[in-house]
């Protein structure tokens, strides 16, 4: 089974796009994507709009998601190079345990500013979820904030490793 995890760059689905982590599994079942979110409409109407989010949510955290990411999948295969990850081989074995782990649900909380505000955003999560499951010497280190820019060089640096 495959186990990975990618960044979708910033603004590939728009101009206010922060870019997203999201973990990834393909498996002889199926292929799934699993993400870390917040729910736009359940912060307050001031910043609602995605020109917002950030000043918000870099002060707040906010009931976090762990949602099903089949739109970046498709945009994968549409676009590849708007992602960059980590894709490695683990145990068949750990097929359920995952299933069961990523699944769909409202847990915990949701912030830009993870760190401070004791929570995770989707980089945090993301890297928590394909570290608990990959070969200690494949684990992503810990990302400050969870900063994606920060994120994203780390897989740049191991996709030229692999190379």
């Amino acid at each position: 089974m495959k186990w990975g995890s990618y960044i979708r760059k910033k603004q590939t689905k728009g101009e206010f796009d922060p870019g997203h982590m999201f973990v990834y599994r393909k498996s002889e079942k199926r292929i799934q994507c699993r993400g870390f979110y917040f729910n736009p409409l359940e912060l307050p109407k001031d910043y609602q709009d995605a020109s917002s989010w950030r000043k918000y949510l870099f002060e707040h955290k906010v009931p976090g998601y762990v949602k099903d990411d089949i739109g970046d999948l498709d945009i994968m295969q549409e676009r590849p190079e708007c992602f960059l990850g980590i894709l490695i081989d683990i145990d068949d074995s750990l097929e359920e345990k995952i299933e069961k782990d990523v699944i769909e649900q409202k847990i915990g909380h949701y912030s830009f500013n993870p760190d401070k505000n004791h929570c995770d955003n989707c980089v945090t999560w993301a890297r928590k979820k394909f570290n608990k499951y990959a070969p200690k010497c494949e684990k992503l280190k810990k990302i400050r904030e969870g900063r994606i820019k920060e994120a994203l060089r780390e897989l740049e640096l191991w996709q030229q490793k692999k190379l």
